[in-house]
């Protein structure tokens, strides 16, 4: 990997845990109760904006000119960077507005659904810029499949590490349930990732030099590393629905050591996973 390509691994990781966790921390809103969704989420919602900022200074400084950044939204009707800048900008705008909200005991939930969908909006139009370059291992259905299970994955485990890291008293039920079925809906996404894992290595292997050189990094250079991302993206999944179906560990609280650990295997997973997205991408001609 390039070492310019480091503010980008940093930025997209970054900028996925930010919307995912917010995500994720609505959808625990939409669910339950007023004062059970404020303390459940207190800390998710309040670290979620902060992470989107600071991936949004990496993305600025990685253009070279950060204050020319805003001239990066000149042209939303053909640039997904446009996009991508626009939507993000207004992702961050709601989410102050959410967390003053927040601050005063108040939730309004269709802001919440907005400021959700605008941070999807940011994540699409970043996995667009991809699936437009002239690199065929990222212009591919893989690119969006990454990076919204990235989403996913970061959301779900970020969201439970806040929940744990910021519990006061016994864990609520209703909360626990939704963690439940968030971490089956984590091992489906990695579920879906890995499915489609031969059909993106087919794609590759019938296509281009640069194509099939990417190939070749996979399952040659990058092999042990690709199978550490999945080994550690798997069991984290594993720690974490096993620790939450097993009665006695969630009859008082959540289970905070199981989630930590859970949240560190998938977010060291994660890292692998993104350095083996930018290393094995090979260039067919000059561009992005």
């Amino acid at each position: 990997m390039h070492t310019e390509d480091l503010p980008l691994l940093v930025f997209t990781l970054l900028s996925q845990w930010a919307v995912g966790t917010f995500l994720v921390a609505v959808v625990i809103r939409l669910c339950t109760g007023k004062e059970t969704a404020l303390a459940a989420t207190r800390l998710g919602i309040m670290a979620a904006g902060p992470a989107a900022v600071l991936s949004s200074v990496i993305a600025a400084l990685h253009l070279g000119s950060p204050m020319a950044a805003p001239n990066a939204m000149n042209n939303l009707a053909t640039s997904w960077l446009s996009r991508e800048g626009l939507f993000t900008s207004m992702f961050i705008a709601l989410w102050f507005v959410v967390f003053l909200l927040h601050r005063q005991g108040k939730i309004n939930r269709l802001l919440d659904l907005v400021t959700a969908v605008l941070g999807l909006a940011a994540i699409y139009s970043t996995s667009g810029i991809y699936t437009t370059s002239v690199k065929p291992a990222w212009a591919s259905l893989n690119t969006y499949i990454t990076f919204f299970g990235t989403t996913a994955l970061l959301g779900i485990t970020g969201v439970a590490f806040t929940n744990v890291l910021g519990a006061k008293g016994a864990a609520d039920q209703t909360v626990i349930k939704i963690f439940r079925v968030a971490g089956i809906v984590a091992l489906a996404c990695l579920i879906v990732q890995i499915a489609y894992l031969p059909v993106y290595f087919a794609v590759l292997a019938a296509g281009d030099a640069a194509a099939q050189a990417t190939v070749t990094l996979l399952g040659g250079s990058f092999a042990l590393a690709v199978a550490l991302k999945w080994m550690l993206a798997l069991g984290g999944s594993a720690i974490f629905l096993y620790s939450l179906y097993n009665p006695t560990k969630v009859a008082a609280e959540m289970p905070k050591n199981a989630v930590f650990l859970a949240a560190g295997l998938i977010l060291v997973g994660e890292i692998i996973g993104r350095y083996i997205f930018y290393a094995t991408a090979i260039t067919t001609t000059v561009g992005l």
